[in-house]
């Protein structure tokens, strides 16, 4: 099942970067930031949850990717974030910017804002336009 996943990713990753290269840059700057700085700041709860969150919204962008390619409906996989808006922000705003945690958190959070924002874009297309995938 494992070897299956990573194929499905794989293939997702294909797909989407050959649609729109944009995604060769930003897939990596936001999944990959926040799961490798989610796991050096293990010792924090925050960053157990980013990276946690991050890996179930890959898992659930690549099942959505399965059964509707490059639909512009992928973005829904961020949903998952929602919940760490508020803890992320308090967490921020109660301790301050004072060391590489913090501005971790602040990098999470802008990174998380601005997909959110794309997916929002995309999720308004896909429902309301005839621009339904990714493809040209």
């Amino acid at each position: 099942m494992k070897i299956m996943m990573i194929n499905d990713f794989l293939v997702f990753r294909k797909d989407i970067t050959k649609a729109n290269p944009i995604f060769k840059i930003w897939g990596p700057l936001l999944n990959f930031s926040l799961i490798i700085g989610g796991l050096y700041f293990y010792n924090h709860l925050e960053g157990i949850l980013i990276t946690l969150t991050t890996l179930l919204s890959l898992i659930i962008v690549v099942n959505i990717h399965k059964k509707l390619p490059l639909a512009r409906i992928m973005g829904v996989c961020h949903v998952v974030w929602l919940p760490l808006y508020p803890f992320l922000f308090l967490k921020i705003v109660k301790e301050g910017i004072s060391n590489e945690f913090h501005y971790f958190l602040v990098w999470s959070v802008l990174l998380m804002t601005i997909s959110i924002g794309f997916d929002c874009y995309d999720f308004y297309r896909y429902v309301f336009t005839d621009n339904k995938t990714y493809e040209k």
